[in-house]
């Protein structure tokens, strides 16, 4: 009997190793900031990281670089929320 579970929004490492040993699809925080950008509900990951980072929110410059780079991120732009898919892409939190 197969199942559409949808996907699971988190960062915890090994809850995320147990969604995926159990085939459920999972994207974390920075997944979740490509899509809101990408839907025009942020203008700028980097504000968002930026501001997360601010308040103790650990994400690797890995993950930080390869977010950027799918969200087509300029270095200059800030994270604000506009009033207006789905890249996979691991969370953050973590250490």
């Amino acid at each position: 009997m197969s199942q559409n579970l949808g996907r699971l929004i988190v960062d915890d490492l090994q809850a995320r190793k147990v969604a995926q040993r159990l085939g459920v699809k999972i994207t974390g925080t920075m997944g979740i900031l490509i899509i809101a950008k990408n839907r025009g509900m942020i203008d700028s990951v980097k504000g968002v990281i930026d501001s997360l980072e601010s308040v103790g929110f650990y994400v690797s410059e890995a993950l930080k670089a390869q977010a950027l780079k799918l969200a087509g991120d300029d270095e200059s732009m800030t994270g604000t929320v506009n009033s207006t898919d789905s890249g996979e892409v691991g969370g953050g939190g973590d250490r």
